[in-house]
């Protein structure tokens, strides 16, 4: 799981300001769920279900936005680097419940 959480942080905070950034903005998250998201990205809290929930709600923003939001050749693009991510993490996740 910490190699996903590196993924998603890399991604997704300023490591400078310790913040989330305008990437995470666009991940669309409801505000029940950003909290938490936000609170795995930029903190050390190491809570193994957490962090997989988390994640799974990144992966969920993923197929939602790519399937339901804008439809350009870019926005397509944009998505290139985190499938690849997704699909790992999916597989990972259905080994340790298998």
């Amino acid at each position: 799981m910490e190699k996903f959480l590196k993924f998603a942080r890399g991604r997704y905070v300023d490591e400078h300001a310790a913040k989330v950034n305008s990437r995470f903005e666009k991940l669309k998250l409801g505000d029940e769920h950003k909290k938490l998201v936000e609170t795995i990205l930029t903190s050390n809290k190491n809570d193994a279900c957490d962090i997989q929930k988390a994640m799974i709600l990144i992966v969920a923003r993923y197929r939602n936005n790519l399937f339901h939001g804008e439809k350009s050749l870019s926005h397509f693009m944009s998505y290139m680097d985190v499938f690849p991510f997704a699909c790992e993490f999916l597989i990972e996740c259905i080994k340790a419940n298998d």
